[in-house]
Parts: structure tokens; sequence; C-alpha cells
């Protein structure tokens, strides 16, 4: 039986996907894993420097490899992701970040098996820019000790709240999620993040056990957050997505209200910068909608 599934997802990360991989290669754990790749099309040498790392690989590795890019199409993957993954957690990690604690994998199953009320498990993550660290910054630092946040922390903390490298999830939360968490959205990691911290919340370990890397090529941060156009359309697209969790999770309602007033207050600021009338009409409709039901 396999214990751990990890989906490495790459794009153009040939600078860093061996880094990656080690990190995963070195965990020293009891429990049985796997790799799930997914590469969506890289057009450098990831494939290559990914399969070198690999090379003398002793665990079970699962390839998804597209020839056609997905993301840029708008083509949901999740489910073609899960469906490869045999095992009782899912762990994420980006091909550009990597895991600092070779006991990352063991310690969050051990801690998650013995909270079995409790669905997912998270870490604060050191991070890099670039190939250099940033000494004093961490994400997620929320404590010093171990505690679990509820479903309304995780709602309101957003995407951010939960680097996505140091997720722990239960295979299950995946079996039973709603049918919109398969289907295209702006971002995957929040929707995810919330689902699995239903209803009982969500296990934060304060032990730093992996790495976010900021400032790489074609990131989603750069070729999105950094594009204000781009940015316009994110934020008219997650207050939809926001408006479909609220109706799955109603007596959450002020939770939600309060994550889109931060996301509408930067849609309007994007939208009065281009004279965007009907994005500005369209996010106070949405606003108004995530309030009401």
């Amino acid at each position: 039986m396999i214990d751990a599934s990890i989906i490495v997802t790459t794009y153009n990360h040939g600078p860093f996907v061996a880094q990656c991989l080690n990190s995963l290669l070195s965990q020293i754990t009891s429990y049985a894993m796997e790799i799930v790749w997914f590469d969506d099309a890289s057009t450098d040498d990831t494939l290559t420097e990914g399969e070198m790392a690999l090379m003398e690989c002793s665990i079970p590795v699962h390839k998804l490899h597209y020839q056609n890019n997905r993301k840029s199409r708008r083509v949901p993957t999740l489910l073609d992701k899960i469906e490869l993954c045999r095992g009782r957690y899912i762990f994420w990690i980006e091909g550009d970040d990597f895991w600092l604690s070779p006991h990352k994998l063991q310690s969050q199953i051990e801690a998650l098996d013995q909270m079995p009320h409790l669905n997912i498990c998270f870490t604060p993550a050191q991070i890099y820019s670039g190939t250099e660290i940033k000494l004093g910054n961490t994400l997620a630092a929320h404590s010093r000790q171990a505690q679990v946040f509820s479903l309304e922390e995780v709602i309101v903390g957003d995407g951010g709240f939960m680097p996505t490298a140091s997720l722990c999830i239960r295979r299950e939360m995946y079996d039973n999620a709603p049918d919109w968490l398969y289907g295209y959205m702006p971002v995957g990691d929040f929707p995810m993040q919330v689902l699995a911290a239903a209803p009982n919340g969500a296990l934060f370990l304060p032990d730093l056990t992996c790495a976010y890397r900021e400032n790489v090529n074609q990131s989603w941060t750069q070729t999105v957050f950094q594009n204000p156009q781009r940015r316009l359309i994110f934020e008219l697209e997650f207050m939809e997505l926001l408006f479909t969790m609220r109706s799955h999770w109603p007596e959450y309602v002020c939770a939600f209200e309060r994550l889109a007033m931060v996301h509408y207050r930067t849609l309007q600021d994007l939208a009065w910068r281009f004279n965007d009338w009907n994005a500005y009409q369209r996010g106070g409709s949405l606003l108004q909608k995530i309030r009401q039901g």
C-alpha cells in the first residue's frame, strides 16, 4: 500500500527541478511513497533535468507529460493528477520549490494519523528569491507551537495562509469533493485548502519544512500578479470562485465577505486604472451575491 503520493507540477523549471526532486528522494521515512510528475509542456530542459534526477530513483514515478500546454488554454488538470495517485495522503510541490526537512513526509503523516478528524496539515516555508535565501523571511509562520486553525481562519487567510509545498491532505477529501473542484478555476490551492479544512480546521506544525521560491521567470506571480490587466481578470474570476464556495458553506458568509472585500478593493483600483466600467460593475454585483447568497 502506498502511504504518500507527491504531486510535482513543472513548467519551464529547468534550473530548479533537480533540487526539487532530490529533496523528495531524500526523505527519511517508514512510509511508502510515490511521485506523480505532471509537466505542462515545458519548452526548456525541465524534462531532461528531471529525468537525470530520477535516474536512480527506487520509488514509483508516474509521469503525465503534456505536449500542449493546458494552463494557457484554461483546461483543468486536477482530476488527471489525482487519478494517478494511490496514496492515503497527497502532497504538493511546484518544480521551482523544494523541501528542506528530510522528515517532512514522516512527521506530517504521523500527525494526521493521530488526528483522524482533520484532513489537512501544513507548515511554514522559507522564502527564496531566485537562488538566494531571504534570511528572516518566512511564509505562514503563524505560531511557534502546533495548533489547529479554524475553517473561518483558513478562508479569511486566503491562498497564502498555507504554502502549497507544505500541504499534506487526506486522499478522501478529493474523492468526496464537489464537482466544481475539478473544473476550471483561476487558482487551485485555495479551494483545496478550504475543502480540506472543513469542517474541523487545519493542523499547523511550526517546523520549517519547505522552501518557496519567488521572482522566478514565467511564474504565476510574475505572469499574473505583476501584469495589471491579467490581474484584473484574475480578481473577477476569483470573486466568482468565492461565490461558488460561499454557496457551499453558507454559514461562513461573513468570512467569505471579508475576503471578497479585499479582492474587490484591488479590482476597483484596477478597473479605475483601465477605465473598465464593466469589470467595476461586475465586481460590485459579485460582491452583493456573496453577501446575499
